[in-house]
């Protein structure tokens, strides 16, 4: 984000909102879009304030994690998680589910945790593999499990609304680390229970 805006800073003394402005303004003249008076005053600030409150979901870093006191040998899975993210590529919105797995080791995590681990990778300028691979990195570190399973389903209107335009398309990436990797049933039974 910082690349970004030292960017913007080098050709404007614009603040965010004088910059979403003249965007409305260009896209009118260009494009034939039209904003009303009420559109040209708020929607700056209605854009602003989403991006704040993504900024609060992805600045999250408390992710505590307990002792696995009760030897817990068993998956844990937290699964359909909702996420919402950016396109990086079109600046459009991808939306899906996250699913969890993991083989617990000498430490667990709440399952609200899990949840606020997805909102930290999403809520910004994403691409759904990235985002993937963020989220089993950050459980790795954190928990250092036996295993890791992330399974993302995104449908992202960069495809569904554009180019190709395939409104029921379902794009899946999936993160596979330690005991889901070399124990094929352990993968197996993973799957079922997330898809099933």
């Amino acid at each position: 984000m910082k690349i970004g805006l030292n960017r913007i800073r080098e050709f404007s003394d614009m603040s965010l909102k004088a910059l979403l402005i003249e965007v409305m303004a260009h896209l009118e003249e260009e494009y034939g879009w039209v904003f009303t008076e009420e559109e040209y005053n708020n929607t700056p600030d209605r854009i602003i304030a989403m991006l704040e409150e993504w900024d609060g979901k992805h600045n999250y870093d408390k992710f505590t994690a307990f002792p696995n006191s009760f030897d817990n040998q068993n998956l844990v899975i937290l699964k359909d998680i909702h996420y919402t993210a950016v396109c990086s590529h079109h600046l459009m919105p991808f939306s899906g589910t996250v699913s969890i797995a993991y083989l617990p080791k000498d430490k667990v995590i709440g399952a609200s945790k899990l949840a606020r681990l997805v909102d930290k990778y999403a809520y910004q300028a994403q691409i759904q593999e990235r985002m993937t691979e963020e989220i089993a990195e950050e459980l790795e570190r954190v928990l250092a499990p036996e295993g890791i399973m992330v399974y993302v389903e995104g449908s992202h209107s960069c495809m569904t609304a554009r180019g190709v335009n395939q409104a029921n398309s379902i794009f899946v990436s999936s993160a596979i680390r330690g005991a889901f990797r070399t124990n094929p049933e352990l993968k197996a039974e993973a799957l079922k229970l997330i898809k099933g």
